[in-house]
């Protein structure tokens, strides 16, 4: 897949700004600016546009930049005012892709006309230009081993060129992809595998410090010990009265102890009305017998006295008290028949009550239902907390459970892995046009070496002399790169037939030339963001320079220009490079 040309476009008159076309080799993107007056005129930009065509996602960072949380505002109301979008065009050996994204706010993306959401967007050329249909690894994890923009570090870190959080399943999938050492899908299962376990670990971390949870041997012991406990006090219990019989008619014994409770009161109140009533008859037998016959003669008189007509005789008088202390002797014995059949009643319910419930009946009658009842809920207690400390166990076992599960899937998994296929053969490929580009480069042989170890990076520049300076380490990137690209050809593997470079700026001389040769050579873009001088230092005639130039940018021609109202404008270098992260 190459790129065509590029379009930048005014939506609001239709007009193009800006439209460049791309050939096959060496295209430049050239600063002709003097040295005073570099990063100026939009040349990271142009690279920066391409980038969002191919999926970026921060288009605000055109007029943006985050590191010094400053905004070019001109260019930014421009961008907005004139609905200005950006039109890539792709080519393949069958087929033209176009694709277009509104650079303004809220603008759509879009390929051969028709919008996509931003994931949909990508995964779509993920499937055009890798064919990679699973979009795993995903497209834009894929791109930055073709699209360099802002890479600045003077080591082979170029290698790590996503963003600072990506794992090393991400990493393994990437290379592992695109050198074909092992099914990708396999290493971004392994990713989230590891991940899960993570997840899994810190949850069970925080579990216990939420839950003020101790550690699994420190609750088996506990749930050992209070177990113990509770088998005591069963016993106790079952001492008393058979526990499981108890418990399971708990609402019937109740409902027993209420009724003899009654009883007891009952019978109670009315041997206590017996005893009163006896006390009465007592009273009254012992009254008349010590009935005084003076007395009631010296009451006699002294009524008759007061009554001359009283036809009655003494002696009716003495008849007459000794008939009330009869009749209340008759009385109280009377109530008392009475009160003693009902006892007798009583009795008899009481005692065929203690014949049907004989083990309840037993706790009540000596006294130990309140410490049968102390001795439940004891019980209960510590079976509560038994339940307790098991559940916090097995929520521990869970945890473990899961996390074993997953390493056992991960084991599996890193065997499958193992067994794929030969990464030394893929090594050797590669490095049978690594080696002699950077030699052509450089002067220098170094070796991209593969590691096997699923827990490291998977790949490093090995046998790099000491003290390699800038320039030596950004040639060694596009020795890379190209030789990747023949590579690729190679294994007749669908990439990227473009690399878009803004990492050159420190490339001059011979070396510069060694990379435009190689890349002139190949059935590939080389799209290099370059400074003029630089150009000069490599020895190119101005013609050839001229050739491979697709646009020269300066501060009388920068990159967002409209010549109808002859302004100028630009980014003030802003770095789109970081809108992924």
């Amino acid at each position: 897949m190459f790129i065509k040309n590029i379009k930048i476009i005014n939506e609001s008159n239709g007009k193009i700004i800006r439209e460049q076309t791309f050939h096959k080799g060496t295209n430049f993107v050239v600063d002709s600016e003097n040295s005073a007056s570099h990063n100026t005129v939009g040349k990271t930009t142009f690279l920066n546009l391409i980038n969002i065509a191919l999926g970026a996602k921060e288009k605000k960072l055109l007029y943006y930049n985050k590191e010094t949380n400053s905004t070019n505002e001109e260019l930014k109301k421009y961008i907005i005012n004139n609905k200005i979008s950006v039109q890539l065009n792709l080519n393949d050996t069958d087929q033209d892709i176009e694709l277009n994204v509104a650079l303004y706010p809220r603008g759509k993306r879009s390929i051969n006309g028709k919008n996509y959401s931003q994931n949909e967007y990508n995964a779509k050329l993920n499937s055009i230009i890798f064919k990679n249909e699973q979009n795993i690894p995903t497209f834009r994890q894929l791109l930055k081993s073709f699209l360099r923009i802002d890479l600045g570090k003077d080591d082979n870190s170029f290698l790590r060129n996503l963003p600072i959080t990506t794992t090393i399943s991400t990493y393994r999938a990437v290379y592992n992809y695109l050198f074909e050492i092992s099914d990708s899908r396999e290493d971004t299962e392994r990713d989230k595998l590891n991940r899960r376990i993570r997840d899994v670990e810190q949850a069970k971390k925080r579990y216990k410090e939420v839950s003020n949870v101790s550690e699994k041997y420190e609750l088996e012991q506990i749930i050992a010990t209070l177990r113990i406990d509770e088998g005591k006090l069963s016993r106790k219990l079952n001492d008393m009265v058979s526990r499981s019989d108890f418990e399971k008619n708990r609402n019937h014994f109740n409902n027993v102890r209420n009724k003899y409770t009654r009883l007891l009161q009952k019978i109670d109140n009315i041997k206590f009305y017996i005893k009163e009533n006896n006390n009465n008859i007592n009273e009254n037998e012992t009254k008349s017998k010590e009935i005084s016959n003076s007395l009631i003669h010296v009451f006699f008189n002294e009524v008759h006295d007061l009554i001359p007509d009283l036809n009655k005789e003494f002696n009716e008088l003495v008849e007459f008290n000794r008939n009330i202390q009869k009749n209340k002797i008759k009385y109280f014995t009377e109530i008392n028949e009475k009160a003693k059949l009902e006892l007798q009643a009583l009795e008899k319910q009481k005692n065929e009550l203690v014949e049907k419930n004989k083990d309840y009946i037993s706790l009540i009658q000596n006294n130990n239902i309140d410490e049968y009842y102390r001795l439940s809920d004891e019980c209960q207690k510590i079976r509560e907390s038994i339940a307790n400390k098991q559940s916090q166990l097995d929520e521990l076992n869970n945890f473990e459970t899961e996390i074993s599960n997953l390493k056992s899937k991960l084991k599996d998994l890193n065997e499958n892995i193992e067994n794929s296929t030969d990464y030394s053969d893929r090594m050797r490929q590669f490095n049978k046009y690594f080696r002699p580009y950077a030699l052509k480069i450089n002067g220098k042989q170094p070796l991209l070496t593969y590691n096997p170890d699923i827990k490291e990076f998977p790949l490093k520049i090995s046998a790099l002399s000491s003290g390699v300076g800038t320039g030596s380490t950004k040639s060694l990137i596009a020795a890379y790169d190209l030789a990747y690209q023949k590579f690729a050809q190679e294994l007749n593997k669908n990439v990227p037939n473009f690399i878009v470079q803004d990492v050159l700026e420190n490339i001059e001389g011979e070396n510069l030339r060694s990379i435009i040769n190689i890349s002139n050579k190949l059935n590939v873009q080389y799209i290099i963001a370059i400074l003029k001088e630089k150009l000069d230092s490599s020895g190119l005639s101005e013609k050839e320079q001229k050739r491979l130039t697709v646009v020269s940018l300066s501060n009388k021609d920068k990159l967002f220009k409209d010549n109808d109202n002859r302004e100028n404008f630009e980014d003030s270098e802003f770095l789109l490079d970081k809108m992924d992260r």
